[in-house]
């Protein structure tokens, strides 16, 4: 049973209705944190260092088409690659970019402003600069400050928080502190207003500078496909962010410029160098080749190669033709003396010597004179033999020619032998010669084509470096926006709003969670149904807890209801007085009290009342009517047999002569035993004849047995719980005694129910969890009724879905 019930409570389904009238009532929590939140936020948000984004757009070009590249058939020794922006954005926030960009603008030395509650830092409109006299590379590791206020004709500085009376001269150098510096006038205009004003110099280490503008300082591209870098850059101080920006931007693009003029410069020396080299190899292939020339007698190889076939030819020509001659001088000669007739010789058969010819003319001649003689002269005559004499002197001439002239061809022809074997053997060696002065001059050619091309690419470096393009094209220079980014006022005033909203809710959540007190109707019926809350008593702020005749006061009205709800609890064939039993859990739940003005409703429709003080361990019931708790009463009655009810009897109690009281006497040390001897039961028996109603006043059920004891005895049990008060694991125990049996026809009455958290009790009592009773008597209908009329309550429930 135990398990079931707190299974129950885990699984008790949320309520958004109930929940939300839970809270509202404290609401002034709410309030007053929405308005400190909100002074926080305004507070915040003045004195808050502000800062500002600044953004500016670059494209990357690409320079590779101005790139040098060598004749090494299509190998470019300097060419880029694609652009990759993953490299160029690291180059952009590379630490060598930014020592630059902060050696370019000075940012190691940040000059503040104090005012009443907050520093600014000068960046435009500086009435003096700082200039450090020492090496910037001495420096970059250190960090100083110092404090000084400004005078006319000097500056004065701080000692902590005094400040020294010397005044230290402008354009002086200052040894007195850690660093030497020297302080300059910087804008006449903005110095003559900065006179007597204080400002504090701080000289910042290089090496966390640019770390933190590093981690200022972001880039992203715009798209995949785009070469379009954005650059996003945070400070305190717009035109700071913007020149920072600017500067960066500009110190990228100068980088890749010197780059590409490093490039062009060592092509420029690699040039130079290979055209020395190539002087002196040209000056070698020039030397070899007129070498070659006067060794092989050369000038001109294809005009000496003309020559030499030429001479050739010709001689070839001639020996042929001496051949020839040599053949007909032969055949004219072996003529000649194959003759023994003297006959006429052959003439004109092609021997190229006159003399010869002429002989064999004149010969040819005086054979046809001899053989005109012959026709008429006879053997004998003597001018027969004249010219037989002339012809045989002709032939030996002829003969003794043709020897001569056969001679002087043999000759010739020696001599065009050795003249052609030399022909042959020049002509022979010309392609050797033709191969060397081919090789010569393709070296000399390539050389002198690199030559030619090294003079021309050294003039497109100096070309490139003298007009070396630009790394980017700036597409908008940075520019910072007029709002700032931190803090966000909108966004500011949402999280102080949301925190003006969680803070009490969190703090009413863990308090509502820790809270283990019952504290309305509901939490007593949403675990147990089986047993009714009959009536809410509630809170009485003031000393007067007891109800007068003809009281309208709610508590009057809330035992009315009590007195009411009641009687239908009382069994319908009862022939005397009801047994009203009034019991708690523990002490202080308001047992006595309820017991007392339940008396005083019925007593107020002039029915006898009783009431038994039960509870002789801890007796309340005197405390109410200022009577001791000695007197005599209920342990002196059942104690003593002696003692008879008019002795214990007190009557006419609080101006009633309806309601009288039995006391519970002298604590006794048994109370139990007195309570079981059977004097209690005949003494309710008795007062059932004498009254209309007996109440009893009895102790607490968990603390003390004595209740139980008695329990069987009562016609009605009225459980009291007081609200704020009894813990809610007791419920468990109250149904334990309902399902053991052990309290006859129990019923709830839930006291102290507390102001404005009751259910409906007129304009004071409020709506609570979701129950409204509406009494009348000009009560109205309740705080339900009242709120939901609210404008900014109607639509909050219209929001949450409570209400259409």
């Amino acid at each position: 049973m135990d398990k079931d019930f707190w299974k129950s409570i885990e699984e008790k389904p949320i309520d958004i209705k109930e929940e939300f009238f839970r809270y509202l009532p404290y609401w002034p929590w709410f309030l007053g944190a929405l308005i400190a939140c909100y002074i926080c936020s305004f507070f915040y948000l003045r004195y808050a260092t502000i800062i500002y984004q600044a953004s500016a757009e670059v494209k990357i070009l690409d320079n590779s088409t101005n790139t040098f590249k060598m004749p090494t058939e299509g190998i470019s020794l300097f060419a880029r690659s694609k652009i990759n922006l993953e490299n160029e954005v690291e180059v952009f926030s590379s630490r060598r970019i930014i020592e630059r960009v902060v050696d370019g603008l000075d940012l190691n030395t940040k000059y503040i402003t104090e005012g009443y509650f907050k520093k600014s830092e000068i960046w435009e409109k500086k009435p003096f600069k700082v200039n450090w006299l020492m090496n910037s590379d001495s420096i970059a590791s250190k960090g100083f400050s110092f404090k000084l206020k400004l005078k006319e004709n000097g500056y004065q500085v701080y000692d902590g928080k005094n400040i020294k009376p010397k005044v230290y001269p402008f354009n002086t150098p200052n040894k007195n502190l850690m660093i030497p510096f020297m302080v300059v006038p910087d804008s006449i205009q903005y110095f003559k207003k900065a006179i007597d004003q204080s400002f504090t110099v701080i000289l910042m280490p290089k090496s966390g500078l640019v770390s933190t503008i590093k981690r200022s300082l972001k880039i992203e591209n715009v798209g995949k496909q785009s070469e379009i870098l954005i650059l996003t850059f945070l400070s305190e101080n717009r035109k700071k962010s913007e020149d920072i920006l600017n500067e960066i931007v500009q110190q990228f693009n100068l980088d890749g410029i010197d780059d590409r003029q490093l490039i062009s410069q060592r092509t420029i020396d690699f040039v130079n160098d290979r055209l020395v080299y190539l002087t002196s190899e040209l000056d070698s292939i020039e030397t070899d080749k007129v070498v070659y020339k006067t060794n092989n007698e050369l000038t001109f190889l294809q005009s000496d190669t003309e020559v030499t076939l030429s001479n050739k030819t010709k001689t070839d020509l001639d020996y042929n033709d001496l051949l020839t001659q040599i053949e007909l001088a032969k055949f004219l000669r072996e003529t000649l003396e194959a003759d023994k007739k003297n006959t006429l010789l052959p003439e004109d058969i092609g021997l190229n010597n006159e003399t010869v010819n002429g002989l064999v003319e004149q010969h040819n001649k005086l054979i046809l004179e001899r053989d005109k003689i012959l026709v008429s002269a006879l053997s004998n005559s003597p001018l027969l033999a004249v010219f037989s004499s002339r012809i045989t002197e002709m032939r030996a001439n002829i003969q003794n020619t043709l020897n001569v002239y056969k001679s002087k061809l043999e000759i010739t022809k020696r001599n065009l032998e050795k003249l052609k074997s030399q022909n042959n053997t020049m002509f022979s060696s010309i392609p050797t010669k033709e191969k060397r002065i081919r090789s010569i001059e393709r070296q000399q050619g390539l050389k002198e084509t690199l030559y030619l091309l090294l003079l021309q690419k050294r003039e497109e470096a100096l070309i490139n470096k003298a007009i070396t393009a630009p790394s980017i094209k700036v597409v908008d220079f940075a520019i910072a926006g007029s709002n700032p980014v931190s803090p966000n006022k909108s966004i500011v005033y949402i999280v102080s709003f949301a925190l003006g909203i969680i803070v009490p809710f969190l703090i009413l959540y863990v308090l509502f969670s820790l809270d283990t007190k019952i504290h309305t109707r509901a939490d007593i019926t949403e675990f147990i149904n089986h047993v009714p809350v009959i009536a809410e008593i509630p809170y009485i702020e003031s000393d007067l807890k007891l109800m007068s005749i003809n009281d309208r006061s709610i508590l009057a009205e809330s035992f009315r209801i009590l007195r009411t709800n009641l009687h239908y609890l009382l069994p319908a064939n009862l022939e005397k007085a009801p047994v009203i039993y009034v019991t708690s859990t523990i002490k202080g739940e308001g047992k006595t009290f309820t017991s007392l003005n339940l008396a005083l409703a019925l007593a107020s429709m002039k029915k006898k009342v009783i009431i038994i003080g039960s509870d002789m361990r801890n007796p309340q019931l005197h405390t109410y009517l200022g009577y001791s708790k000695d007197n005599a009463g209920l342990s002196n009655y059942l104690h003593d047999p002696r003692v008879d009810l008019e002795s214990v009897l007190v009557k006419n109690q609080l101006d009633s002569k309806f309601l009288d009281m039995i006391f519970a006497g002298p604590i006794p040390p048994n109370p139990a035993e007195l309570l079981s001897n059977g004097r209690f039961e005949a003494l309710l028996n008795m007062l059932k004849e004498m009254y209309d109603y007996v109440i009893v006043d009895t102790a607490p059920t968990i603390l003390v047995t004595d209740t139980l004891i008695i329990s069987k005895l009562a016609d009605v049990t009225l459980y009291v719980i007081r609200a704020d008060y009894t813990d809610k694991k007791l419920l468990y125990y109250t149904m334990e005694l309902k399902h053991d049996d052990k309290m006859n026809n129990m019923a709830y009455v839930f006291n102290n129910v507390g102001l404005q958290k009751s259910y409906g009790y007129g304009y004071k009592y409020g709506y609570s969890y979701g129950y409204r009773y509406n009494y009348g008597y000009g009560y109205g209908y309740g705080a339900e009724k009242a709120i939901e009329k609210v404008p900014f309550v109607k639509k909050i429930m219209k929001l949450l879905g409570l209400k259409k």
